[in-house]
């Protein structure tokens, strides 16, 4: 073996050994605390009992039962709600629903709906009279500086050495 392949196997087994170690390290750790956690709840499930059973003792002693005890805490219950709703009243007084406002939107929409509506009647009307031919010869010439075609009636083509010339095509 080289030493190269000595050093491999070195590094793989201090790797090796070093995962396994942190590995059981982890797991040793995660295993108490969940056994602490267990022991926690546990301690803290007797304490609650306990405490329960003086809070009865108590309440025994003052002549309250089960029953009683549950009445009053609906009781509590409800005045404690009616005073927090008061108390919150107090301090931000409800408000008041805004009509005006809403009203004053409503106009400015039927408003713009008018407007819109005024602005298309006024639009000029395309008269249908119109044809294509119209509109070809009213083009300006396109950027190559050649004059744009133009038709006839009759639908046929002059070539502009013709119409210079002041002769038609057809004769």
């Amino acid at each position: 073996m080289n030493e190269v392949q000595t050093m491999a196997k070195a590094g793989e087994t201090v790797g090796s050994a070093v995962g396994t170690a942190v590995g059981t390290a982890l797991m040793s750790a995660r295993q108490g605390a969940t056994a602490a956690s267990e022991k926690s709840a546990a301690a803290s499930r007797r304490m609650a009992r306990k405490t329960a059973k003086q809070a009865q003792r108590r309440l025994a002693e003052h002549g309250i039962d089960k029953d009683r005890l549950q009445d009053l805490q609906e009781v509590l219950a409800d005045n404690v709600w009616q005073a927090r709703h008061e108390l919150a009243a107090k301090i931000e007084p409800p408000r008041k629903r805004r009509r005006k406002l809403r009203l004053l939107l409503m106009v400015m929409a039927l408003g713009a709906v008018a407007g819109v509506l005024a602005a298309m009647s006024k639009r000029p009307q395309q008269d249908e009279t119109t044809t294509e031919t119209d509109s070809m010869d009213s083009r300006e010439p396109s950027g190559n500086g050649a004059a744009p075609r133009r038709f006839e009636s009759s639908g046929t083509a002059t070539s502009s050495s013709a119409r210079r010339s002041g002769t038609d095509s057809a004769s």
